[in-house]
C-alpha cells in the first residue's frame, strides 16, 4: 500500500525484447497494456497496477502477459494479490517561503516637496543581501537612499535614466554572515525624491524586481526565493496637507478620526501646530470639510 492505494508492482527484467505488459487471467487481459520502452540489453523496469482498478475487484491472484517484438505471446503463473507490505510515501521538504518585497509611501504630497519612500521586506529567513529594481516618475528626481532596520545602502543607487537599482545588506550585527530573520513587515531602506509635480497630478514608483541572497542552514550563501507583493504606488500631488494626516503610510478611516480629534481648531488656537496637520484643504481651519475630503480621497482610492 502506497498513499492509501494497493499497488501491484511487477519488476520486468531484460526487457529490451519486450514490447508489452499487462495483467490477466489467461488469455484475456484485465488491463491496458504497458510499454516499458527499454533499448538496453538486461533492462529492467517496474510495471506498476492499481489493485483499486475495478478489472481486479474480487481477485486473489492474477497473472502477467508478455507481448515481444515477435509478437510471441508469454503468460506467467499466478501471483498472489493478498500479501505486500505498505509503502510510506518519501518525505517531502515543504517548499520555502518566499521573502516578500513592498514599497510603501505617503497618499499625498504638496507640489515641490519631499517624496519618502520605503522600501520593506517580511518573511525574511537568513536574509543578508538585497536589491531592489525600480523605476521612477519622469517628475521625481534625486534618490537618496538610507538603510534602516540593520541593512546599509551600498554606494548609494545606480541609476540608468529613471530606472535605479538598490543593493543593502544586513550589517547590523557586525559578525560575519551576519542576517536577518523576521516574519513582520521591516523597512529595510528609505529613498527620497524631490518632486517637482504640480497641483493636481500624480507621481508613480514602480518596484519591477528583487533579488534576496542569505544563508542556509549550513551557512553557505544561496539565493533565496522572492516575490513582489507591492509592485507599484501612485502618489497624489496636492496644495495643503497629505490626506495621511496620523503619517502611518496609509489613508484610511484612522485619518478621519485624527481630525475629529481637532474638529473646529483654526489658526488662531494656542495647539494650532499639532492640529493644522488636519487642515488637509489648507483654509486654516478643522472643520466637516476636511473630514469630507479624506472621505472622497478614499472613495477614489
Amino acid at each position: 500500500m502506497q498513499n492509501g492505494k494497493r499497488l501491484w508492482k511487477v519488476t520486468v527484467r531484460d526487457n529490451h525484447y519486450v514490447q508489452a505488459v499487462c495483467a490477466t487471467l489467461g488469455s484475456t487481459p484485465l488491463t491496458g497494456w504497458y510499454a516499458p520502452n527499454e533499448a538496453m540489453e538486461r533492462a529492467e523496469s517496474v510495471v506498476t497496477f492499481d489493485l483499486s482498478d475495478p478489472a481486479f475487484s474480487g481477485l486473489t491472484q492474477a497473472k502477467i502477459g508478455l507481448v515481444d517484438y515477435a509478437d510471441n505471446q508469454t503468460v506467467s503463473g499466478y501471483y498472489d494479490l493478498t500479501g505486500g507490505t505498505i509503502v510510506d510515501p518519501e518525505p517531502t521538504e515543504p517548499e520555502e517561503e518566499p521573502v516578500l518585497a513592498s514599497i510603501q509611501a505617503p497618499a499625498s504630497i504638496q507640489p515641490d516637496a519631499e517624496l519618502p519612500v520605503d522600501f520593506q521586506l517580511e518573511k525574511l529567513k537568513r536574509v543578508a543581501t538585497v536589491s531592489f529594481v525600480f523605476e521612477r516618475d519622469a517628475a521625481l528626481t534625486g534618490g537618496t537612499a538610507v538603510g534602516k532596520n540593520g541593512f546599509t545602502a551600498l554606494g548609494g543607487i545606480r541609476w540608468n535614466g529613471n530606472k535605479g537599482i538598490l543593493m543593502l545588506s544586513y550589517l547590523q550585527d557586525g559578525t560575519r554572515g551576519g542576517s536577518l530573520t523576521q516574519a513582520a513587515l521591516t523597512d529595510v531602506s528609505r529613498v527620497v525624491f524631490k518632486a517637482t509635480a504640480k497641483n493636481g497630478t500624480n507621481l508613480g514608483i514602480k518596484l519591477t524586481g528583487v533579488t534576496v541572497t542569505g544563508f542556509d542552514e549550513n551557512g553557505q550563501a544561496v539565493t533565496l526565493p522572492s516575490n513582489i507583493k507591492t509592485p507599484s504606488l501612485s502618489i497624489a500631488v496636492r496644495e495643503g496637507n497629505s490626506y495621511d494626516v496620523n503619517k502611518d503610510g496609509t489613508v484610511d478611516q484612522l485619518d478621519i478620526t485624527t481630525c475629529q480629534r481637532w474638529y473646529r481648531a483654526d489658526s488662531n488656537d494656542s495647539d494650532w501646530s499639532n492640529a493644522s496637520v488636519c487642515d488637509v484643504n489648507g483654509d486654516n481651519k478643522v472643520d466637516i470639510q476636511d473630514l469630507i475630503d479624506i472621505l472622497q480621497y478614499l472613495y477614489r482610492s
